[in-house]
């Protein structure tokens, strides 16, 4: 909006501090409420910025850090290297620690999936994206996961399914010295926006680290 705005409008830096949002969103008439606080933004080179050669890099630059469902802080670095010709982007970011359960708000609603247990020790992430799709990769170290599946259209256990997703989840990363590395991909929604867009990649990386036939590969560590 920036760039083709008339006159055009470039800011050099801008900064958000402390800052909180309570995102909600639908799935299937679920609610799905993320609130994230603690929020600090820097963004650089957002806008429309003449490049000249005699002037620093216009590579707009994005670091977020925000705490979510009041549990845990996520890191995020996004980067635009061409944005006034291209829609490409980079990103990477982490998480700390924290258990499983504090994911239930999304997972339950969306993928009918209840954590009961477990404990993250942290996530690491990175990827590259345009305006149609993200790919990358997801490493997250974890133990003692158990889960429970629920049935499509309510919150009763399917006491079947459960019993398999138990027997077949990868309840531990790294196991046997192997340490698994998970897939990234998501087709971005276009009437939704660049937050949902973000959290639905890094989602995607985390079904594959404990679905039994998630998309991932394994290392020696």
């Amino acid at each position: 909006m920036l760039r083709s705005s008339k006159p055009k409008i470039g800011l050099r830096k801008l900064a958000v501090r402390d800052a909180a949002v309570d995102y909600k969103e639908y799935h299937e008439s679920k609610e799905v409420h993320i609130p994230i606080d603690q929020i600090e933004v820097n963004i650089k080179n957002l806008g429309w910025i003449n490049s000249t050669p005699d002037e620093e890099d216009q590579t707009m630059q994005a670091h977020l850090q925000g705490r979510l469902f009041n549990d845990f802080l996520m890191d995020m670095a996004i980067t635009f290297p061409e944005p006034l010709e291209r829609d490409t982007f980079r990103f990477e970011g982490a998480t700390g620690s924290f258990y499983f359960e504090s994911f239930n708000p999304v997972m339950v609603p969306t993928s009918n999936i209840k954590f009961e247990s477990g404990q993250v020790s942290s996530i690491h992430f990175n990827g590259t994206g345009n305006a149609e799709k993200t790919t990358g990769e997801l490493v997250m170290v974890y133990k003692d996961l158990t889960a429970t599946v629920l049935k499509p259209r309510g919150q009763k256990n399917n006491k079947t399914f459960s019993w398999l997703a138990n027997t077949f989840v990868r309840k531990e990363n790294p196991k046997n010295g192997k340490l698994k590395v998970a897939k990234m991909r998501y087709e971005r929604v276009p009437y939704k926006g660049f937050g949902n867009y973000m959290f639905k990649t890094i989602e995607s990386g985390l079904i594959n680290s404990v679905y039994p036939f998630g998309k991932r590969k394994a290392y020696p560590r």
